[in-house]
């Protein structure tokens, strides 16, 4: 008997309406055929398995379930189920998110549009500002210009005074000095058969040039020559009486760096690019030179490569080459470090 009909009906699965509308949303997602029967339509319905079935699946895997019904029977209450209040409730808040964000990307291109039109108007009215300005500096610098190309200038004459021309008329002409370059002869020298005089291997210097002192007046003598040095903080000096070197460095401070038995009546010195010190024995007929480190020296030139009484020396940097004040002040060899 039927409570709500009170009408006789045939023996049926009575299930509570309460499971029927907690169905879940699989039932809005439905094929048409099984997925283990795919000729067989879905017709059944198990709560139990939260499942639709066709009509061969439910003496197969459903033998046990209580809770089967046909598919149209729960199609008619899902209606009012759960998932389809949580289905519309969600698409109700999708659509207000939607219009929010919409809403939110209309002002905010408002904004866009009005900062855009505010910054177009700042950049113009600086570009106004600074052409104003470049205007006004180059007129300026015009009338600058204008006015010195205008201008008269003054004009500095030197006029000699009346002592100085006459020291002009009284003083006689001194003539010029001329420098020649003189070839060395060979019996003096023993130059080899290129006309070059060539010093001993481990000393790496040759005479390029060679000429007398009377090159510059009969009974002219030389005390001292040099090539134009670099500058030096460090300043050196040779004692002919006790035959050494010493150094006074920028502190003011003097200290002996060199003497030997083979140097005798020291005199002339120069450096090299390196920082190498040359000094000229006069008595001995060599040139000694003492290594940058102050430890390590050698005999680079003696009598055997055309040394004789040597009085000064000057070393050229730029061009390596050494110059000899020779034969007590009468000659001058320059040799070119090879």
């Amino acid at each position: 008997m039927c409570q709500s009909s009170r009408k006789a009906v045939p023996p049926h699965m009575v299930v509570p309406m309460k499971e029927i509308q907690e169905l879940s949303s699989s039932l809005l997602t439905l094929s048409k055929n099984c997925e283990n029967h795919p000729y067989q339509k879905i017709v059944m319905y198990c709560c139990q398995h939260d499942k639709v079935t066709c009509g061969s699946c439910v003496p197969e895997s459903h033998q046990n379930c209580t809770t089967i019904m046909s598919i149209e029977k729960a199609a008619r209450s899902v209606k009012d189920g759960i998932a389809i209040s949580d289905l519309e409730r969600r698409m109700d808040n999708l659509s207000q998110v939607t219009k929010n964000t919409l809403s939110k990307s209309e002002t905010a291109l408002l904004d866009l549009e009005k900062s855009r039109n505010k910054i177009k108007k700042t950049v113009s009215e600086i570009k106004q500002k600074v052409v104003k300005y470049l205007d006004a500096q180059t007129h300026q610098k015009e009338l600058e210009i204008r006015k010195i190309q205008t201008a008269t200038l003054p004009i500095l004459t030197y006029h000699p005074s009346k002592s100085e021309s006459n020291i002009q008329k009284l003083v006689p002409d001194f003539g010029t000095i001329t420098m020649e370059n003189v070839k060395v002869s060979m019996p003096a020298l023993d130059i080899d058969q290129q006309g070059q005089f060539l010093v001993r291997n481990e000393r790496r210097f040759s005479l390029t040039h060679s000429f007398q002192t009377s090159k510059f007046g009969i009974g002219g003598e030389i005390d001292r020559g040099c090539f134009i040095p670099g500058d030096r903080w460090d300043i050196y000096c040779t004692d002919s009486d006790s035959d050494k070197v010493f150094v006074v460095t920028s502190d003011r401070k003097e200290r002996e760096i060199y003497s030997s038995p083979d140097l005798k009546r020291a005199e002339g010195l120069a450096l090299d690019d390196h920082g190498d010190v040359y000094v000229a024995g006069y008595e001995s007929n060599n040139i000694h030179r003492i290594f940058n480190d102050g430890q390590k020296h050698d005999i680079v030139m003696t009598a055997d490569d055309g040394i004789n009484q040597p009085t000064s020396l000057s070393y050229n940097c730029e061009t390596r080459e050494l110059l000899v004040i020779n034969n007590d002040y009468s000659s001058v060899n320059i040799y070119k470090a090879q």
